[in-house]
């Protein structure tokens, strides 16, 4: 066997290099090993004949029979497997271990018989189909180096497969364990939704109580708790908030009230002054020296400075 070496590729491992090489090499020496016997070297003690069918070579002294249909049994060898096996001359071969001969892969089936090999030949006669066993001898003719060449050629074959059996069991295995991780992963997701859907119930019943004290607080502004506008001495309009009652939606924290944060200080010409207090940032719009509009937590309030009527 000869082996030209060759650069290594910058994307394969030094392991996958030789691993590479070794396949290439084993390949080529079975090959030559192939090539060193004639095809079939598998002998089954009869000789055939048919009228439409031909034998080609796929290989340097490999061969393949094509049937384009039944082979008949023409002689049998009183020292040969098909003579033990109850094989006449006259029978009718139409299946090689259920594989029709006249499909391609009959033909290469029945070529590529080797010694040692069980076969079974299905057979009719006087009508009747069977089926008939039987074992592959070496030709009576073969050398002894056509011997040696095909023992060590299906040693090293053997050696091939079981190797290359090896390898694909490992890969199954590899992929039946990453499945094994993906299932139970699939199952700590299952198991966690459950906590995503509590999580989303409580998401929906604060939701649903911040609803409710925003509505108390459109109700407190409107004037419909306790708040009102009124006028305080001479000076008109000034927004006058009394105390919030209990049920009143104010923030608690350990038993005292919370008061919420200045957010504006303004004023309307030079009689009023205007404040306003909210958890978070409010719009204001101010309108001349007369109008102010304040937007904070989905409640719009109106301050407006009008003159007095006198009669």
């Amino acid at each position: 066997v000869t082996v030209v070496p060759v650069a290594n590729p910058s994307a394969a491992t030094v392991a996958d290099f030789y691993n590479s090489r070794l396949r290439t090499a084993q390949v080529r020496g079975i090959q030559a090993l192939r090539n060193a016997f004639r095809s079939p070297f598998g002998w089954l003690g009869m000789g055939i004949q048919c009228e439409q069918c031909s034998i080609s070579p796929i290989a340097r002294r490999q061969q393949t029979w094509t049937f384009r249909g039944p082979a008949a049994v023409y002689t049998v060898d009183v020292d040969g497997p098909a003579h033990r096996a109850g094989l006449r001359r006259g029978d009718t071969l139409t299946a090689i271990d259920g594989v029709d001969l006249t499909t391609p892969e009959g033909g290469r089936a029945f070529a590529q018989v080797e010694p040692g090999q069980h076969v079974t030949l299905t057979v009719r006669r006087d009508g009747r189909e069977r089926r008939v066993p039987l074992v592959a001898v070496a030709q009576p003719d073969a050398t002894p180096e056509e011997l040696a060449a095909f023992e060590e050629y299906r040693r090293t074959r053997d050696s091939a497969e079981a190797t290359y059996r090896e390898v694909l069991n490992a890969s199954v295995q590899r992929a039946r364990a990453e499945i094994t991780d993906l299932e139970r992963s699939l199952r700590e997701l299952e198991a966690s939704r459950g906590s995503v859907d509590s999580s989303r119930k409580r998401i929906a019943t604060i939701d649903s109580v911040l609803r409710a004290l925003r509505n108390l607080e459109r109700q407190r502004m409107s004037g419909e708790s306790g708040f009102s506008y009124s006028f305080v001495g001479p000076q008109p309009y000034v927004l006058r908030v009394p105390p919030v009652a209990a049920t009143a939606p104010m923030a608690i924290a350990g038993g005292r009230t919370m008061v919420y944060p200045l957010r504006y200080s303004g004023r309307l010409g030079e009689v009023v002054n205007v404040e306003v207090r909210s958890l978070g940032a409010p719009s204001i719009s101010e309108v001349g020296d007369s109008l102010i509009v304040v937007t904070a937590n989905g409640v719009e309030v109106k301050v407006q400075l009008r003159g007095q009527t006198r009669r």
